[in-house]
């Protein structure tokens, strides 16, 4: 009986293991996702407003 039980947390603990690297393979790729459409979203509004470059390099420098 104690080899049957061992054998059933083994493939459990198996199992739980390989839901966290897919949690940790999603969440990368999620935030690479995210760092994607940051940069899209930043290039476009640059593209659209190249105007306003020279308020955000002020900005930029007040923080100095």
């Amino acid at each position: 009986m104690a080899d049957k039980t061992q054998k059933l947390v083994d493939k459990l603990e198996s199992l739980l293991d390989n839901i966290e690297k897919l949690t940790d393979d999603i969440s990368l790729m999620c935030i690479d996702a995210r760092n994607k459409i940051d940069d899209y979203n930043e290039k476009m509004h640059t593209e659209e407003f190249p105007e306003l470059d020279h308020f955000n390099n002020i900005d930029e420098k007040d923080d100095k």
